[in-house]
């Protein structure tokens, strides 16, 4: 039998599709999906489409047994431009910046269960 984790890559960071995220709001670059307290979680990480200096990360939640999805969306403080996922580290993100700032994003412990 074939297992779903086969199908993901083993460091889980791809290039977005324009598609999948509402595109008037988000330019994506990459994006991260894993398996998080048995929620799966996807990290996108970007520009706002309307101010493209101004980085975005947006976090979306899945828990394993519901079809809702929720999430939430944050900005960098600066304006060093589109983001992107080039590492990870477990829940830990290494994001960085089109000016070539690096940081790293631990995805939160507590995710909320959708309502």
């Amino acid at each position: 039998m074939i297992s779903f984790k086969k199908f993901i890559s083993t460091h889980g960071i791809e290039k977005c599709h324009s598609a999948e995220l509402p595109a008037e709001f988000y330019s994506l670059t990459t994006k991260w999906s894993g398996c998080v307290q048995g929620r799966h979680v996807m990290v996108y990480a970007g520009c706002l489409r309307h101010n493209p200096a101004k980085g975005v990360l947006v976090l979306r939640t899945l828990p394993a047994d519901s079809k809702r999805v929720s999430g939430k969306h944050c900005t960098v403080p600066e304006n060093n431009g589109a983001l992107e996922i080039v590492e990870s580290n477990g829940s830990r993100l290494r994001i960085r910046s089109a000016s070539g700032k690096q940081f790293w994003f631990e995805i939160p412990q507590g995710l909320r269960k959708a309502a």
